[in-house]
């Protein structure tokens, strides 16, 4: 390297062979990065979440992120109606919403509810599938209905 100072080498240094070549064809040989995996864009979203949103933006690929929204909130959901305590919030919660218009539930109401109850960590992620899918289409329709002018 001749006559460079050390500091030299910290700097981008101008090879002869791209000395002589134009700057439009520099400018198509710049590297770009691949893209994302699933895994990488979760954890970007939290660490570094404007170039992910612009990244996602760019190439977006929802897939994986529906796989993930539906394992963590199946998971969740199948966590808390899977014990004691999930499963008295599971029922006390309708009962209130009935005593809150004024009904009280009978015997054979409470025992149905709490027969659905212990089916409670099935039914709870099969809901969360089906809530998250219904939203999606929900917002499909509103977009289409938007981009139509209806």
């Amino acid at each position: 390297m001749g006559g460079l100072a050390p500091t030299a080498l910290l700097f981008r240094l101008v090879s002869p062979l791209e000395a002589h070549v134009p700057e439009s064809a520099a400018s198509q040989w710049t590297a770009t990065t691949a893209p994302k995996g699933l895994f990488a864009r979760l954890i970007g979203v939290l660490t570094s979440p404007r170039a992910t949103y612009a990244e996602v933006a760019a190439q977006p690929r929802w897939l994986g992120a529906l796989a993930v929204v539906l394992v963590v909130t199946g998971v969740g959901v199948g966590t808390l109606t899977s014990t004691e305590v999930g499963r008295r919030v599971f029922l006390d919660q309708p009962i209130t919403m009935m005593e809150s218009f004024g009904r009280r539930p009978n015997d054979a109401q409470v025992l149905q509810m709490e027969t659905r109850i212990a089916h409670g960590p099935s039914i709870g992620v099969a809901g969360q599938a089906v809530a998250v899918v219904l939203v999606i289409a929900f917002d499909l329709a509103a977009v289409k209905t938007t981009l139509s002018g209806v």
